[in-house]
């Protein structure tokens, strides 16, 4: 009876221990998936702010106001590459300008500008993307962006007690509740609320 009372108690004592241990882990292991999910969601974020400047530089201060036409842009514009060559004795320098396609010298080969629009890890969604005219001071008028991923379509599958713990860590701070870069209201740059 005795040893039977022990072998109990040392079951009871190795699932007390899982236990434990379970409950120090889930944190953590929801922290590195989350990290992992969010680099990936910055780097598109990044790769839409780069498509997003080339087309604020080639379009007179404005931004593409949906993915059809950044998408779009980013497929069929090209950028002007002047190379200047010496002459040959004594002749004036002679420039060549060629057109290179953006794609190639914003991305690396293969990249699919189709990808822009969907968050990753969202299962289909997509970004959200906002543009608004801004007056300054001065009275010069200019374009604003915003392109956000809330952190429910990055996270989704997670733990639901987790990701709400940190979506309440996130609004205690008052932050965004996700990703995103740029703001509609105070122009930055379009930095990423990361940086």
């Amino acid at each position: 009876m005795k040893s039977l009372l022990n072998i109990v108690l040392w079951i009871c004592v190795v699932l007390l221990v899982y236990v434990c241990y379970a409950s120090i882990m889930k944190p953590i292991r929801f922290d590195a998936l989350r990290q992992q999910r969010e680099a990936a969601v910055k780097a598109r974020l990044l790769d839409i702010r780069k498509a997003q400047s080339a087309y604020y530089l080639l379009h007179d201060g404005r931004y593409a106001a949906s993915f059809d036409t950044l998408i779009q842009f980013v497929k069929t514009a090209r950028l002007p590459f002047v190379q200047e060559k010496a002459g040959v004795l004594g002749e004036s320098f002679r420039c060549d300008t060629c057109w290179v396609a953006l794609a190639d010298t914003l991305y690396p080969k293969g990249f699919q500008a189709d990808s822009l629009r969907y968050i990753p890890y969202g299962k289909g969604a997509q970004f959200e993307i906002q543009v608004r005219n801004h007056e300054d001071s001065s009275g010069k008028v200019y374009d604003l962006l915003e392109v956000k991923a809330p952190l429910d379509a990055y996270l989704e599958g997670m733990d639901s007690q987790e990701v709400a713990n940190w979506r309440a860590e996130q609004e205690r701070q008052e932050k965004y509740a996700g990703l995103k870069i740029g703001d509609l209201e105070t122009p930055n740059n379009n930095a990423g609320n990361w940086e």
